[in-house]
């Protein structure tokens, strides 16, 4: 099933800006440049504040050998650079010397956005997935996209990943509010593998096949009350990191939940959301779990 062309938002429609801030990481590679270009335009969307964080080991009292005020300049200067593209963008510089574990996210709501960048494999998953606590990560207040791919001029066709867990709703409820924000439209995919441990009859599998795609009508009703923008849903049979890498140069942004749980292997699992993190051709939004909604 494909999506539809967006019919514009139209008059009389009315799409609410989120605000607050965008935190976007900045340590001088090409991968952060990328990030904060990509982060100043979802600024300028989302009517928000740019900030262009850069975090040092050693506090600038003591800083003698230069580098982080080098780097803090490196970071104003490609401020100055995107605000020359970008004159109404809204933003600052700020130098920190705390884990950036702990600085990108701090004072943020769920109304703010992280985003940092990704140059080589494994990158992204060394400094946020990897080595920042997965109680960390669940417990942030906002989404954190890592900024994958060729740049793109608007986001426009959202890819979210599901399965029966409460962060993929989440990711889902997400993914409409940027379609909405962005005059995009969304897919809803839900990829799975039959359970192999043991052997299955033919109408077990049928039945849940049956459940599976309940499932997904679930979702895409719930996404369609949501939202302005086409929604259409995907069944796929096959690993699921593989099935949204391979989709993902079709895509401007995938939306995933940070975990997951179902009775079939779910996309939803750390090591997956850390494969299409490092593969996918396009930025993928991690969102955290949350409370069950009512569908």
């Amino acid at each position: 099933m494909e999506a539809p062309p967006f019919p514009g938002t139209g008059p009389g429609v009315s799409v609410v800006r989120p605000g607050g801030s965008v935190v976007v990481g900045f340590d001088g590679s090409t991968g952060a440049r990328d990030a904060v270009e990509w982060a100043a335009k979802e600024a300028l969307e989302r009517d928000a504040r740019l900030r262009v964080l850069t975090c040092f080991a050693v506090p600038e009292a003591v800083d003698f050998s230069g580098k982080g005020a080098q780097q803090r300049r490196r970071g104003e200067e490609l401020l100055s650079e995107v605000r020359s593209r970008h004159p109404s963008l809204k933003g600052d510089v700020a130098m920190t010397h705390l884990d950036p574990r702990d600085a990108l996210t701090a004072g943020l709501t769920d109304s703010d956005l992280v985003v940092v960048g990704a140059t080589t494999r494994g990158a992204a998953s060394s400094w946020l997935l990897g080595s920042v606590p997965r109680a960390a990560m669940r417990s942030s207040p906002c989404p954190v996209v890592v900024v994958r791919g060729a740049q793109r001029s608007r986001v426009r066709r959202i890819l979210v990943g599901i399965d029966s867990s409460n962060a993929s709703i989440a990711a889902a409820d997400w993914a409409c509010r940027e379609a909405d924000l962005h005059g995009g439209s969304v897919v809803v995919v839900h990829a799975w593998l039959p359970d192999a441990s043991r052997e299955r009859s033919t109408r077990h599998v049928h039945l849940a096949h049956t459940d599976l795609e309940c499932a997904l009508d679930l979702v895409v009703h719930r996404c369609r009350r949501r939202t302005l923008a086409p929604v259409v849903g995907r069944l796929t049979e096959g690993e699921p990191s593989e099935v949204l890498i391979g989709s993902s140069a079709d895509f401007d942004l995938i939306a995933l939940g940070s975990r997951g749980r179902s009775g079939f292997k779910t996309m939803l699992f750390g090591s997956v959301a850390l494969e299409v993190v490092d593969h996918a051709q396009c930025p993928v939004a991690i969102l955290h779990p949350r409370a069950q909604p009512q569908m």
